[in-house]
């Protein structure tokens, strides 16, 4: 096993006989299902097919689909949670009045080192970027967090004491329902600006991307990490910009190349932000999605009672 710079990793005892545990587990289950699901399309494939090259056998290729996944793209009906979330953004809005008169750049997801959030914290602090946006990050458990969360949080926490001038720039928020979220994004894309409101996603490696797909879905410039299968939906400077997230340095150089040095105008943006709006409406639809599953499994159901 090697780490992502191709060194041999430096395993204890228990830490490798678990992740062979992991391994022999996932041979037994390709080569034991009557169907198997991949999250992504034909380049996530062969990704998938570098960790277990059985795939390219064509009897377990065969019972392979790809899929991607779905999100719910219609405005929610519940008025009364619409209502209840309307009472609390304005008391937030309120309370951070200025925050919201630059363009926003917005971070969902579970507290993690590999979520990357430390890494925009600073990739955004020692950049032009902070020059331009504001940054939202939005996850984790405030009132109980656990050991990773904490570190996440702490480290929040002392880098704004050590910085005081990004004290009214910076907000971490816990995490929110999907709702809150959604018309928290619809409220921010209500704001115009000469730049964009950005959706970046500072995972080391994102397998797909819900949030992204949100973002997109509601018209933010967004920006996800190169490795993993964000690439399946998103394409280079078309809908989207993928990005090398190994680090601050690179998130940095990398999201300012895109925003000031492409010297692209805000209306080339702007249809940037809509292809990647008609991407996630016409692929990614909760509805779409569940079609795609029903109609893989019983086709695999169908190959069963065929064989009884």
């Amino acid at each position: 096993m090697f780490d992502g710079s191709g060194q041999l990793k430096e395993l204890g005892f228990n830490e490798l006989i678990e992740k062979l545990n992991k391994i022999k587990i996932g041979d037994e289950l390709i080569d034991t299902s009557d169907g198997i699901v991949g999250i992504g399309n034909a380049a996530v494939k062969k990704e998938l097919e570098m960790y277990f090259p059985q795939l390219t056998d064509g009897k377990i290729n065969r019972r392979m689909k790809m899929i991607g996944e779905g999100i719910q793209l219609d405005q929610s009906s519940d008025i009364e949670g619409v209502e209840s979330y309307s009472a609390r953004f304005a008391e937030f809005n309120k309370a951070h009045k200025e925050f919201f008169e630059r363009p926003v750049i917005l971070n969902v997801g579970r507290l993690s080192v590999l979520k990357g959030q430390i890494e925009l914290l600073k990739a955004w602090s020692k950049s032009k970027l902070s020059e331009t946006h504001n940054l939202l990050l939005i996850g984790g458990d405030l009132e109980r967090p656990n050991k990773e969360e904490k570190r996440v949080i702490d480290f929040f926490k002392d880098y704004v004491k050590k910085h005081p001038q990004f004290k009214d720039r910076f907000i971490h928020k816990g995490a929110m329902s999907n709702l809150d979220i959604r018309l928290l994004e619809e409220n921010i894309m209500k704001r115009d600006f000469d730049y964009p409101h950005i959706y970046l996603c500072s995972s080391v490696k994102e397998e797909f991307g819900i949030a992204i797909l949100e973002a997109m879905s509601m018209e933010f410039l967004t920006l996800g990490p190169i490795k993993g299968g964000v690439k399946s939906y998103m394409s280079n400077g078309k809908n989207g910009f993928l990005i090398d997230t190994s680090n601050w340095e690179t998130i940095a150089k990398e999201t300012e190349n895109h925003l000031y040095d492409s010297k692209m105008n805000k209306e080339e943006f702007k249809r940037i932000q809509a292809a990647g709006q008609k991407t996630v409406s016409e692929n990614f639809s909760i509805n779409k999605i569940s079609t795609e599953f029903v109609s893989f499994y019983l086709a695999v159901k169908g190959e069963e009672n065929n064989e009884v």
